[in-house]
């Protein structure tokens, strides 16, 4: 939570500040994940719940509201992807890169507790051995399932303290989509987020080039694409108009436009290919299910 005061007020008109400010947190049933950006003075109270986590805490006590705060947390972007796999548990985690500098936000998680293999002999130890195994079976069943359902095409690293991960990677249930996206496999001792945290300086460069190397590809597939078929791409205002309508199969931006239309392929501008896109098509185009010549 970021807390900014924009006077060096009395005593009283901080206390009275800070009780206005709690009845307006007090509306709030439940706090947004992505945490909260709060402005306030004696004059006003603003309360915002930014689009991205917020990553760190700010006090700052002068004349003026520091916004550029919240642009800087609404200009992170999002690079990739950390599943951190083991016998307690797995959680996904998203990569994010805000000035250059990379942090972990959690998607989803789940803890189990996977049965040990039995110690002892004997016909117990076989039955505790096949339960073992069989939960195993299923728990990686369940996170290839889950990755399946996942809608990214980002780079994953798979994470975890244990074999589970390895064995994880070569599942024959792992949808191609998926496998495609893994690129780097790390060993960490921590668990969730910790072992996110972990693994992040590992593979952060390889998240980011083969980031960069996905981005640059979908924004040549569509410059070839719009020149082959250019029916088939809608621009500006007519993304919405046409979404509403059930024509847009997904659409192509970048992570300054926040967006909630459907399946996004998200692409950056560290390349020249990417900043001509963002000049051009300010960051944001949709792509149709079948060419369509529209009649204004």
């Amino acid at each position: 939570m970021q807390l900014i005061l924009s006077l060096v007020f009395n005593r009283n008109q901080v206390v009275s500040t800070l009780k206005s400010l709690t009845l307006k947190l007090k509306s709030f049933k439940k706090i947004s994940k992505n945490g909260l950006v709060i402005f306030a003075d004696h004059q006003q109270i603003e309360v915002n719940e930014p689009s991205y986590p917020v990553s760190r805490s700010v006090y700052l006590c002068d004349n003026e509201f520091h916004r550029e705060y919240l642009t800087s947390i609404e200009n992170t972007s999002e690079i990739g992807q950390i599943l951190v796999i083991s016998g307690n548990g797995y959680g996904l985690y998203s990569v994010k890169s805000e000035n250059n500098n990379y942090y972990c936000s959690v998607i989803d998680k789940s803890k189990v507790k996977l049965p040990n293999n039995h110690s002892k002999g004997g016909q117990s130890a076989l039955r505790f051995d096949r339960l073992a195994d069989e939960a195993r079976k299923n728990y990686l069943r369940k996170i290839s399932e889950y990755l399946n359902s996942v809608d990214s095409d980002l780079p994953l690293v798979i994470a975890g303290p244990a074999q589970l991960k390895k064995e994880l990677v070569k599942s024959h249930i792992l949808h191609k989509n998926v496998s495609d996206r893994i690129c780097q496999v790390v060993t960490v001792r921590g668990e969730f987020k910790t072992g996110a945290e972990e693994a992040l300086p590992y593979c952060r460069d390889t998240i980011q080039q083969k980031f960069i190397d996905s981005s640059d590809q979908i924004i040549y597939d569509f410059y070839q694409s719009l020149s082959q078929n250019p029916d088939l791409w809608v621009f500006g205002a007519d993304i919405q108009k046409r979404y509403d309508e059930c024509f847009v199969e997904y659409v192509i931006a970048h992570p300054s436009i926040h967006t909630d239309l459907g399946t996004v392929k998200w692409i950056g501008d560290s390349t020249e290919l990417g900043s001509q896109f963002l000049r051009e098509y300010q960051g944001l185009v949709g792509k149709l299910y079948y060419p369509i010549t529209w009649e204004y």
